[in-house]
């Protein structure tokens, strides 16, 4: 199962465009594991108050950073079912009123076991790919953290203790850090797979708790999007199992609360990776289906990059210009619940006069679903219940 884990993975990050070798230093990176791009206090000039900050935080996406990949435009060719197009911008709010902490998936092909902290082009593809389309919504954060490579799973190499805490001891370094320099401001937390794993964690440790400081979190978290990597409740319950006091998103208006799902176009086999179910302990993978949270009855609103669009035909980079390409009318989502797993089953709406052919495949075979393109298949959907939420 891991090598198979594995494999996907090193497919997946060529699907995204996102692992192009971390051990290539980029124009903002640096060998310097302290140094900090960020605009936060030091630890060491903070308030007695301050949340405890390991080092430095070097941000892959901050307000403040010049050249930031989650700063991209908002432009969108928008491709209609009678082949039309057009180009639009995402709505964009002047001054966000909320702030996005963003954690990045597997994405690093560094030969280490542990990616170094450093900006690469896998870490700025990604970014763009999942986190830029919110940037119209909310300030974007995106820490870079020592996450396990895909060189680390090929290799079955399980790791220390003291390093496989690195990737999550950077990130709530770097969540602390965040929370020192924006002490009031309402934040949305968004991860997919490791990403989305590391911030459970996170959640457990830091909102989750029966402590008034995780109760003022709590309040002013205003979801957590874990994509790729679904928390386990009890069944139909909101709270339970992984998480005892954030709740899972279940109707629209609702803040505050968490929204997960692992997508596959078929039935998951026995084989399958994602959204296996704990029968001992009587859990469900988590599925909310972000489409029926923004009142779109089920309609996705995919938005891929421009450079990993579906081809349609030769749609790719060299005929679009823009950061993304968006299909609207043309997937649909819906949970489902049975033999073990749980999970978002993704179909292209029958339309017989829809010339967009059908090219949703599960590349990396039926055990991994559409786990490489889970963000991107209710990416619009996920920024409209973001504006939403910010709004409530």
């Amino acid at each position: 199962m891991r090598r198979q884990l594995a494999a996907g993975l090193a497919a997946a990050c060529l699907l995204l465009g996102a692992c192009s070798g971390d051990d290539q230093p980029s124009a903002d990176s640096t060998t310097d594991p302290t140094a900090t791009a960020s605009a936060s206090t030091p630890a060491e000039a903070a308030a007695p108050s301050a949340l405890p900050v390991s080092h430095p935080t070097r941000w892959l996406c901050h307000p403040s950073k010049s050249n930031d990949p989650c700063d991209a435009p908002l432009t969108t060719t928008v491709i209609r079912a009678d082949g039309s197009r057009v180009e639009r911008n995402l709505p964009t709010e002047a001054e966000p009123p909320i702030d996005c902490f963003y954690v990045y998936p597997t994405v690093s092909e560094a030969t280490s076991d542990y990616a170094p902290l450093k900006v690469t082009p896998a870490l700025r593809d990604v970014a763009v790919a999942h986190a830029a389309a919110f940037s119209g919504t909310c300030q974007v954060f995106a820490p870079v953290y020592r996450q396990g490579t895909v060189t680390k799973l090929i290799n079955g190499r399980p790791g220390t203790p003291e390093k496989t805490e690195r990737a999550y001891d950077d990130v709530r370094s770097a969540f602390h850090d965040y929370l020192n320099g924006e002490p009031e401001r309402r934040f949305v937390l968004m991860g997919h797979s490791q990403g989305a794993f590391v911030l459970t964690r996170l959640i457990q440790e830091e909102l989750d708790g029966d402590t008034p400081e995780a109760a003022r979190l709590r309040e002013r978290l205003v979801s957590a999007l874990l994509i790729g990597a679904a928390p386990k409740t009890p069944p139909g319950q909101p709270v339970g199992g992984d998480l005892q006091r954030v709740p899972i998103c279940t109707a629209p208006g609702e803040r505050g609360c968490v929204v997960a799902y692992n997508s596959y176009a078929s039935r998951p086999g026995p084989e399958a990776i994602f959204g296996r179910t704990d029968p001992n302990k009587g859990f469900d993978a988590v599925c909310t289906n972000p489409a029926e949270l923004t009142g779109a009855n089920g309609d996705l609103q995919p938005m891929y990059p421009a450079t990993r669009a579906p081809s349609f035909g030769g749609l790719g980079a060299d005929v679009v210009d823009t950061t993304f390409v968006s299909l609207p009318g043309y997937l649909t989502g819906r949970c489902e619940s049975r033999d073990g797993f749980a999970w978002l089953r993704i179909a292209v709406r029958e339309n017989p006069n829809d010339v967009r052919p059908d090219e949703l495949v599960e590349q990396l075979g039926p055990d991994w679903g559409l786990h490489a393109i889970d963000v991107s298949l209710a990416l619009g959907n996920l920024v409209d219940l973001v504006r939403q939420q910010s709004v409530a």
